[in-house]
């Protein structure tokens, strides 16, 4: 029966699953989605944002922070040029 849903059942589904909080990344969904029998489970669920949205879904059920946070960007000196004394 899966097979032949359209790509707009994959990704519903695929946000059904991300919401149920059972998954800690997208591939986990996307084992999930073929062993449902789901075809070209990959080429249906591509596309940065969807992935996001997916992760950030995913984090939320299991009650984490959407996004995690981020680590403090590592400044470093910049280099000295001969022209700094002029």
């Amino acid at each position: 029966m899966p097979e032949t849903l359209g790509r707009r059942d994959i990704i519903e589904r695929a946000y059904e699953l991300a919401d149920s909080g059972k998954f800690t990344n997208n591939s986990q969904i996307y084992i999930a989605l073929k062993n449902e029998g789901f075809t070209d489970v990959f080429r249906a669920l591509t596309g940065r944002l969807l992935n996001a949205e997916l992760r950030r879904r995913s984090r939320i059920a299991r009650g984490l922070a959407a996004e995690p946070p981020a680590a403090p960007a590592v400044r470093r000196p910049r280099a000295r040029s001969r022209y700094d004394s002029l």
